[in-house]
């Protein structure tokens, strides 16, 4: 796939445990910047988080603001049990769970407000697109297959799919944020796989091998 995608945000870097340590407790000592060093350095994997579980830009920003403010007072009674990143995840997949009931909500609220401009279905609305046989318009299309595909999953699946695929946290992270054994985020993850390879073969959407790229 071409790179420099305006689409696809960048994937957040991985976090230095060494430095958030340090950082963290700098912070414990009365250093009011290395919170500031701390939040900067987890902010880009919030983002992604957001907008890759959203599919919205704008509605990615403000979550990723709300999961910040989360964090920051959230901060002072965070006891170390858990790595702080798994904390700060946690808080995101929250976040964002919550975001999309609500918004779920919202939809069926106005399922049977009037369309406007007419009594058409949304179906009839979409725009079309002429076939383009460039290769580069093509994978830019399998491209948004994949994501439309992967939108459509259920929206825990589709949080826990991003983590592992995308985030590569490793399974007993998962298993400490989600707070199940590492067989049952296994189990979920095979679920989820299935679903996701299930719609592209009854869409007819693409081989369950071009899922490898899809977010």
């Amino acid at each position: 796939m071409a790179t420099g995608d305006p689409t696809r945000p960048p994937k957040a870097p991985q976090v230095d445990p060494e430095t958030e340590n340090q950082l963290l407790a700098a912070w414990r000592q009365g250093d009011a910047s290395a919170l500031s060093h701390l939040l900067e350095s987890y902010q880009p994997r919030i983002w992604s988080i957001c907008w890759r579980t959203l599919g919205n830009r704008e509605d990615a920003s403000d979550l990723t603001q709300d999961v910040m403010i989360k964090v920051i007072n959230g901060l002072p009674g965070f006891d170390g049990r858990s790595k702080l990143s798994t904390w700060i995840i946690r808080i995101s997949i929250n976040c964002c769970l919550t975001h999309l009931r609500k918004q779920k909500l919202r939809r069926h609220a106005s399922l049977d407000a009037p369309m406007p401009g007419g009594t058409g279905s949304r179906a009839d609305q979409l725009p079309t697109r002429e076939h383009d046989p460039a290769p580069g318009v093509q994978q830019r299309d399998m491209y948004l297959n994949l994501r439309q595909v992967f939108q459509e999953l259920d929206p825990e699946q589709r949080v826990l799919l991003l983590l592992r695929d995308v985030h590569e946290t490793e399974y007993a992270q998962l298993a400490e944020i989600y707070e199940v054994p590492i067989g049952t985020i296994k189990s979920r993850l095979f679920r989820a796989r299935e679903a996701m390879r299930s719609s592209l073969e009854a869409g007819g959407r693409g081989h369950e091998s071009e899922a490898e790229d899809w977010v």
